[in-house]
């Protein structure tokens, strides 16, 4: 079946059209005296029609009779849609019939096979495979077979320049924990819960470039993989727990190359011939050594096989270039059947136009719209149809959000992965690595005793990194959370698979580091590369948004935008709705704000803004405003597992959980995206006399980072901060007029408070 049908379905009713009559011409067959009747040739493939209407019966019900279809009849000589409609029977003596009415308004049946030679079939024709209309009908917006490129690009310069991507990023991988290591010892490390050792002695030099540690008994409760989460193979950096006693020559570089029971051998890193003999030397003579990761090469060895991968796969590597059309012609289109009743129109369209895409479909989901509920039903589909799976995210955590969801022991959350496979028994499902998860949910039921063989399992989930460690085929790739995937990591799993479908949304957080203060936003997501109007590669390190390509490769015509939020107050959702979404989220429920508290609030604290020790930012002044909200809250009857904090800055993560003595989840920005609770309070940190913002107005992480915090919450949301520095941070005058996605957006923010919020917390 074509999509054009799926189109006209959805847009016809039933109950508002009427039962053909057609005269005596419109059902004349071959070998008739009527000239007009068409010939045998001419007969359609009725059969294609009859064999997915069953499928469609929700949508196609007469209203009177539960065992009549009402296929919706074209314009003769266009796709336009009428207000007639041909019945479909499966009769039980006469098998498949479609039923006209003749002109007294009795049911006139026909055969399947006698009514595809009546001029009347043709008024089905473009529901068919090899029929497409001339001209594109008004309630078809969206492509039916194929769809051009808006650009493209040489193959081999784009996958050179993923290549280096992957280089630059293991560099920066390294520098990055040089950083750290330059301030924070191993012990520090460790107990901030990297990947580190605090404590190694038993020193020993077994070749010119070779040392041997052991890993001291007070540090050893289990495997020392496991537990310090250093692998062979690592890069690492020996340096001292204290550094002012520390000798010259440390830190010292060395690759794990062994790892027996608790000792350790290691591959000094050497730049010059004397460099072993000194790292020895500095070795020997340091007190109270540790170890910290300084490169986990595995990752990024993968991206890199994955991106040399695509680029020898003539199918994916001419697509992600834009060198052919991408087709929507999938079999499993045609042959799925809607699974999920309570969709709503745009994610039924979104489901529906992912499983007929041959090569790849987008699902632009915004915050509460109902993404991973609709990525979901595309794997339900799928799965229907006979299609093996493989669900990924880039972090385990948004992986056992679309595997599990909410799910507890005994209240399996209906939106997920897992209820359709251990209640309703649609699949067997599998979590790869599932002993990784942060879940003892998952760790139960998906662990060394329970779920599907990864190897055999009709749905796997893992992360997309580990993907690489499957030896198995898959007809389809769901990605969860994908504008949150730099290209190589995505490609980790593409290339196990067909078909590829990406969900996210590409106005909340980018895929780099969320750190303090993070780098350029070097990449973006492939799902960004394909779909999204912003999502051209910079080409160079240029923040100049003129450097830019102007959209994606295929444009929104490559995927579909879900646009009914059903998670926030209507006044929590307005600015955000204007400023980030152009105005087209709409609300699909009420929601109530908490009793005697407003939906909104602005708190203007003029505090002090200062730096800590890993040079990120805090506000005791707002912390002790934020605590005060939250106490509220929770005198009001919020539940402290339904509050959340979240602020820019890991220094001021630390100022508020110091000062607050409930169980109230406090987190950065950055690692909250993805969640939601009853009540929100943001604190923004900054406060100064420059109207210095730091990365809160930059772009384009600055204005996504302030969607995502503008968007968790469900019932209330406290905007806390120093609205003169934020409302400067456009510029004198509030205006912002340099064109960029932060230009004029705190003022903006501001407007839109003083007109919808109060600034206080009623007693």
């Amino acid at each position: 079946m074509t999509l054009l049908f799926e189109y006209a379905v959805r847009q016809f009713d039933p109950g508002d059209a009427r039962h053909v009559r057609p005269d005596d011409e419109g059902l004349a067959r071959p070998g008739g005296p009527d000239a007009d009747a068409p010939s045998a040739d001419d007969s359609l493939p009725i059969e294609e029609l009859v064999s997915v209407l069953p499928n469609r019966a929700r949508f196609l019900a007469h209203s009177d009779r539960d065992d009549w279809l009402c296929v919706p009849l074209h314009e003769p000589d266009s796709a336009a849609l009428t207000d007639e409609y041909v019945v479909y029977e499966d009769h039980p003596v006469r098998g498949d019939v479609f039923v006209s009415l003749d002109a007294d308004g009795d049911p006139e049946p026909l055969s399947a096979d006698d009514f595809a030679d009546t001029p009347l079939a043709r008024r089905v024709r473009f529901w068919l495979p090899g029929f497409e209309p001339d001209d594109l009908p008004d309630y078809a917006d969206h492509p039916l077979s194929r769809e051009p490129p808006e650009r493209s690009e040489d193959p081999d310069d784009y996958f050179d320049r993923l290549a280096a991507f992957v280089d630059a990023e293991r560099e920066s991988e390294r520098e990055r924990n040089r950083e750290t290591a330059s301030h924070r010892t191993p012990g520090q490390r460790a107990a901030d819960g990297d990947s580190a050792i605090s404590d190694i002695g038993g020193f020993s030099r077994t070749d010119e470039n070779r040392v041997r540690f052991h890993v001291l008994a007070e540090n050893t409760h289990g495997d020392v993989t496991d537990r310090f989460r250093i692998f062979e193979g690592n890069d690492v950096l020996l340096h001292s727990n204290d550094p002012s006693a520390a000798p010259d020559r440390l830190p010292v570089e060395a690759t794990v190359d062994r790892i027996a029971d608790f000792t350790i051998d290691l591959v000094l890193r050497a730049d010059d011939a004397d460099a072993p003999d000194a790292a020895v030397d500095a070795l020997e003579s340091a007190d109270s050594l540790g170890l910290s990761l300084l490169l986990n090469d595995l990752p990024t060895g993968r991206e890199a096989d994955a991106v040399e991968a695509a680029r020898s796969d003539p199918g994916l590597r001419d697509l992600l270039t834009g060198n052919r059309d991408a087709t929507f012609a999938c079999e499993t289109g045609r042959r799925a059947r809607p699974a999920d009743p309570d969709l709503n129109e745009r994610q039924e369209l979104a489901a529906t136009r992912a499983c007929y895409a041959d090569d790849a479909f987008c699902i632009h989901g915004p915050p509460g719209t109902g993404k991973t509920r609709t990525l979901v039903e595309v794997v339900r589909r799928a799965v229907e149809t006979g299609e093996r799976v493989l669900a990924c995210a880039d972090s385990n955590q948004a992986v056992d959000n679309l595997l599990v969801g909410a799910s507890a022991e005994g209240h399996p959350d209906e939106g997920s992965l897992h209820y359709y496979a251990a209640v309703e028994d649609e699949f067997d499902l599998a979590r790869h690595r599932a002993d990784h998860s942060d879940e003892a949910f998952v760790r139960d039921n998906y662990g060394r005793h329970g779920g599907g063989d990864p190897a055999t399992a009709d749905v796997v989930a893992t992360t997309n990194n580990s993907a690489a460690e499957l030896d198995a085929d898959f007809d389809l790739v769901v990605v969860d959370e994908a504008t949150q995937s730099t290209v190589p990591s995505t490609l980790v799993p593409a290339v196990e698979g067909d078909r590829l479908v990406l969900a996210g949304d590409h106005r909340q957080l980018p895929p780099f580091d969320a750190r303090t203060t993070p780098d350029e936003d070097r990449h973006h997501s492939l799902f960004e590369h394909l779909y999204a109007e912003d999502g051209g590669e910079r080409t160079s390190g240029s923040r100049d948004s003129s450097d830019r390509q102007s959209s994606g490769v295929y444009g929104h015509r490559l995927g579909t935008m879900l646009t009914t939020q059903y998670r926030m107050h209507e006044t929590i959702a307005r600015f955000p709705a204007d400023r980030f979404y152009d105005g087209a989220l709409r609300n699909g429920r009420d929601v109530t704000p908490i009793d005697g508290l407003p939906a909104v609030v602005r708190a203007d604290v003029s505090g002090s803004e200062r730096t800590d020790d890993s040079h990120s930012y805090a506000n005791p002044a707002e912390a002790e405003e934020v605590v005060s909200i939250v106490e509220r809250l929770l005198d009001a009857g919020v539940r402290p597992e339904n509050v959340g904090v979240v602020t820019p800055y890991e220094g001021q993560v630390h100022e508020i959980r110091g000062r607050l003595d409930r169980e109230v989840e406090v987190d950065t920005i950055d690692s909250f995206q993805g969640g939601e609770r009853e009540a929100i309070v943001v604190s923004f940190v900054r406060s100064n006399d420059r109207g210095d913002v730091g990365f809160l107005g930059r772009d384009p992480d600055g204005p996504r980072r302030l969607n995502v915090a503008l968007t968790r919450a469900e019932r209330f949301l406290a905007l806390v901060g120093d609205w003169e520095t934020l409302r400067e941070s456009d510029g004198e005058d509030g205006s912002g007029t340099d064109g960029s996605e932060s230009s004029g957006l705190y003022r903006a923010l501001y407007d839109y408070l003083d007109a919808e919020a109060e600034t206080d917390l009623p007693e």
